[in-house]
């Protein structure tokens, strides 16, 4: 009972006595009290009345306060770079990090109100969302809670289409697996972000912007966190397809009229369909390529009237 740690304060001369425990020969625990200083000086005695020779200099301060996490999600597996925001971060030499029930890992102080922690990469196996602890001495330790959420890694099996007009509005599908519904999805055509509708986990839905000319970009998808995930796709932004003429423009409605399409801006590795009437999946023909500026198709049979005339390329780009 008479064991206990002495915090005096030199600048009020207050003194406060508390219990300490004893662990071994050399070493004892005790908390320290509630106090205005930033400096508290402690001893230790062992009979309440003799105190140790010499007292060692405690610095003061506030209790760290975590008011967020950025970014607040990360995938299974990956090695995560976080950063602690909040309040009462210390340049301590001890302060750490510590996810749900993961080991510490140190953090870097950057100021007052922020630290950065490297999640180890392999740390969890499971998706889940976690506590996230922010120690400045190593010992007590500030929880945010469920400040931090696990997701499995996204991938991509499929963009379709994979060339666009370079003048833009072209609808692009990016297939996959576990994409975020609540989340905000970007398609980075390169370095150039365009908004994605998330129509389920497994399909993103994009429209291009205009480009200055024909090229070939890589395809990726981002989301509100910047995590990156690459498709294998290179993506083709081309001179749009322009129909230049049709003859004959009259055909019988018994079908099977060959007609000849003048077309500019064709890709000769692409298969082509000419498409009738004003829905696009009204009646289609396969085209044959005579060159790179001519098609044919035959006409099939048909009410007689004035239709709407579609070419449908490959890559599923209509031009009427």
């Amino acid at each position: 009972p008479d064991l206990k740690c002495i915090f005096s304060d030199d600048l009020s001369g207050s003194t406060n006595r508390v219990r300490a425990e004893y662990l071994s020969s050399v070493e004892v625990t005790c908390k320290s009290p509630p106090t205005n200083s930033t400096d508290l000086a402690l001893a230790v005695t062992t009979n309440g009345v003799d105190v140790s020779l010499n007292s060692l200099q405690l610095e003061v301060v506030d209790r760290p306060l975590i008011a967020s996490v950025q970014p607040p999600h990360g995938y299974v597996n990956d090695q995560i770079l976080v950063e602690i925001l909040g309040y009462g971060f210390v340049d301590s030499g001890t302060s750490c990090c510590r996810f749900g029930d993961s080991t510490e890992v140190n953090a870097t102080w950057i100021t007052n109100h922020s630290v950065y922690c490297v999640m180890p990469p392999n740390w969890s196996s499971s998706t889940g969302i976690v506590n996230v602890l922010y120690s400045n001495d190593g010992h007590n330790f500030e929880s945010l809670a469920s400040g931090f959420s696990f997701r499995v890694p996204v991938t991509i099996n499929d963009v379709a289409p994979r060339v666009a007009p370079r003048e833009g509005g072209t609808e692009v599908r990016v297939f996959g697996q576990n994409f975020v519904v609540e989340d905000e999805w970007q398609c980075m055509f390169d370095s150039q972000a365009v908004p994605a509708n998330v129509i389920s986990t497994s399909e993103l839905l994009c429209v291009t912007r205009g480009t200055d000319g024909d090229s070939v970009v890589p395809l990726s998808v981002m989301d509100s966190a910047k995590f990156s995930f690459q498709t294998e796709v290179e993506f083709q932004f081309r001179e749009n397809i322009v129909i230049k003429s049709v003859s004959p423009t009259l055909v019988p409605s018994t079908g099977e009229s060959v007609i000849t399409i003048e077309v500019h801006g064709m890709v000769v590795d692409f298969q082509y369909e000419c498409v009738f009437g004003g829905d696009r999946e009204g009646p289609s023909d396969p085209a044959i390529m005579i060159n790179s500026t001519f098609l044919e198709c035959r006409a099939p049979p048909w009410r007689p009237r004035n239709e709407t005339f579609f070419i449908r390329s490959s890559d599923n780009v209509f031009v009427s």
